[in-house]
């Protein structure tokens, strides 16, 4: 998922010409390019869709279930 948020905002640093300056990161105009912000919504979506589709619970039931097949194979082949 390609979604970045820095927590503790920090002043950027400006390098021009050999010199370096500091600017405030609210200063800077928000910019982002389309095929950026496809790529990003594309992410998000197909994120979407694999969580839903692979979600720990569903693969806790389905653990549960073949462990539950499993031990009862095992103990009905040891009294055949």
């Amino acid at each position: 998922m390609l979604i970045y948020e820095r927590k503790s905002k920090k002043s950027l640093h400006e390098v021009k010409d050999g010199q370096t300056n500091l600017i405030d990161f609210r200063s800077v105009e928000k910019f982002v390019p389309d095929w950026i912000r496809k790529e990003v919504v594309n992410d998000n979506l197909l994120f979407t869709v694999d969580s839903n589709l692979y979600h720990e619970h569903s693969f806790g039931l389905l653990k549960a279930i073949l462990k539950n097949i499993s031990e009862r194979m095992l103990y009905s082949s040891n009294y055949d």
